[in-house]
């Protein structure tokens, strides 16, 4: 005991401190420890501001391809409402061109009819006069004059 009491603290505490080589020992231990601890809280603190950056870069980066998607699918909408305006125009037109065949084939089939029955009605026609002329012939007494009319109309008939 060396001084008064502030000296006695001191000398208490540096006798406790270097009283046994046990105790020297667990505070060095404990001492490696937390600067182990130490070491390893400042890794793993740079480790999560290395991950919060990286997620920060990432949330950027997502936002950015959001928007562009975003904005590719709006044109994609739009190009494909004008693709849809182009092909209903082009139904329109085909459409209308079917319509105007249908016409045309109608048309064209009546033409067909109405020439057939012209034809039939001539033909009847014909007929009629060839049967009247016949009969005439038959009750007509001959005369060669008449022949040769007759002849020369036949021959006019067949070209």
């Amino acid at each position: 005991t060396w001084c008064v009491s502030l000296a006695n603290r001191l000398t208490l505490m540096t006798t406790l401190a270097t009283a046994s080589p046990t105790t020297q020992k667990t505070i060095e231990e404990t001492l490696t420890g937390e600067k182990q601890l130490t070491v390893t809280n400042a890794n793993l603190q740079a480790t999560l501001l290395s991950l919060q950056e990286s997620m920060s870069r990432m949330q950027e980066i997502m936002i950015r391809n959001h928007k562009e998607t975003r904005a590719n699918i709006s044109e994609l909408k739009e190009e494909m409402g004008k693709l849809k305006e182009e092909m209903r125009a082009d139904i329109q037109r085909v459409e209308d061109k079917v319509g105007t065949m249908q016409l045309e084939t109608q048309r064209n089939m009546q033409e067909d009819r109405n020439r057939h029955r012209n034809k039939e009605e001539r033909s009847v026609q014909t007929q009629g006069k060839d049967n009247l002329q016949q009969e005439r012939e038959e009750t007509t007494p001959y005369h060669p004059q008449e022949e040769s009319r007759i002849v020369t109309r036949q021959k006019a008939r067949q070209t």
